[in-house]
Formats: C-alpha cells, sequence, structure tokens
C-alpha cells in the first residue's frame, strides 16, 4: 500500500463531520495505486478537489493546516 496526498482549490471548502477541508490541509489516502487514491477521492468529493501526490512530491511546508483526513481504500 502506498500514501497519496490530496489538495483542495480555493474555491473547494468541504466540512466533514466538523472538520473544515480547504486550500490549506492536505486529505492522505492509502490505496495500492494512485487510481484507487483518485477513485476513492473522487467518491468522498467529486471533483470538489485540486492536487494529487505521493510521497515523493508532496511538501507539506505549503500546506500549513497539515494532514486533516486519512483513509485507506478498503476501509468502511
Amino acid at each position: 500500500m502506498n500514501r497519496y496526498y490530496f489538495t483542495f482549490g480555493q474555491n473547494h471548502v468541504h466540512r466533514v463531520r466538523g472538520v473544515t477541508l480547504d486550500c490549506d490541509c492536505v486529505v492522505e489516502i492509502t490505496a495500492p495505486d494512485s487510481g484507487a487514491a483518485r477513485d476513492l477521492m473522487f467518491g468522498f468529493f467529486g471533483n470538489k478537489w485540486s492536487m494529487q501526490y505521493d510521497d515523493d512530491t508532496y511538501h507539506p511546508e505549503y500546506f500549513p493546516r497539515g494532514v486533516v483526513l486519512r483513509r485507506t481504500v478498503g476501509e468502511s
């Protein structure tokens, strides 16, 4: 399983269980591949997110609130 990181654009604001997801935070998804991670992200947020990163391309210093939601493919 690999970790993938998803970010939101300026106009992509979501509220999940009392937590605000916006351009200053990240969703981390653990999945067997990038396509499975992306499919889960589309399932949660439709097309209202911005970018997908992996461990090599993710730069946490650009997201001051850090990872605020973690999910794993296959988790209920």
